[in-house]
């Protein structure tokens, strides 16, 4: 009881004294990428629409869709928009595939037709024409198309946080003897986030249900994952311990966490330990 009553004087929401005991053994930690490792606050970097599509027509028809997503590089692609001036397209019907992006139904009188917005494998599946971007490191790329014709890519580059090389190297003068990223990003984005952290093992283009089952293999145990997004909640609620990063993450990660960061700042998992 008081060490639960002391962490909530730091922001950590303990939910029970069990937790407490298995962050006192903690050996293995497994983070999520965007908005955990980094800030989660992404900004555009480039607009580049393919033969037939403007930079403000790529924008529209990506920020028309991403407005029905949860992820928060969805936001950045709304604000940029907005920025912009453009102005959004009904929308007659949405959905959102986990990890992989998001499909809208477009049905005005000037245009009609299925907008697609993600990952590029997931795009490419109704564009098989997409090509990938060239990225640098730091960057990672959205991917849109309409109907069958790829319309282009959005660059984003989100920022590593600050404290975050920090708060890994003194987890592991804590005792914590193996580090890992899970993320549904691609390989190269997620490699070059990784390295500037301080992370050898990378494990990218997750599914929630990869995750799950990845964090399961992982030893030595105790593990505690770290993450923010609705995707992240089935292997939060998996892990030994899970820490959800409460500040701006996803409803249902804090709820299935056993630890809820109430600051936006990632070292709350070496004074959670």
């Amino acid at each position: 009881l008081g060490g639960m009553s002391r962490a909530t004087r730091f922001g950590l929401i303990v939910k029970g004294g069990g937790t407490l005991e298995q962050l006192a053994e903690v050996r293995s930690a497994a983070f999520d990428k965007t908005g955990t490792l980094t800030t989660g606050r992404p900004e555009p970097r480039a607009v580049r629409p393919e033969p037939g599509f403007t930079e403000e027509r790529l924008l529209q028809l990506a920020a028309s869709a991403e407005v029905y997503s949860s992820h928060v590089l969805a936001g950045a692609v709304v604000s940029a928009a907005k920025a912009r001036g453009v102005a959004l397209l009904p929308v007659a019907s949405a959905a959102e595939s986990a990890t992989n992006g998001v499909e809208a139904r477009i049905e005005t009188q000037v245009a009609e037709g299925v907008i697609r917005v993600g990952k590029p494998s997931w795009v490419a599946e109704s564009a098989p024409e997409l090509r990938r971007a060239s990225l640098d490191a730091g960057e990672l790329a959205i991917y849109v198309a309409l109907d069958d014709r790829f319309a282009g890519t959005l660059v984003m580059r989100d920022r590593l946080r600050e404290e975050a090389p920090a708060t890994l190297a003194e987890l592991r003068e804590l005792g914590i003897e193996r580090m890992v990223m899970v993320t549904g990003d691609v390989a190269a984005t997620a490699d070059a986030m990784a390295a500037r952290a301080g992370i050898s093992e990378v494990h990218a283009e997750c599914s929630p249900a990869d995750k799950v089952r990845i964090v399961a293999d992982l030893r030595p145990r105790p593990l505690v994952m770290v993450g923010d997004g609705l995707n992240d909640a089935p292997v939060l609620a998996a892990a030994d311990v899970g820490f959800a990063m409460g500040a701006r993450g996803a409803i249902a990660a804090s709820e299935s966490a056993d630890v809820v960061n109430r600051f936006d700042r990632i070292d709350g998992v070496t004074r959670a330990i």
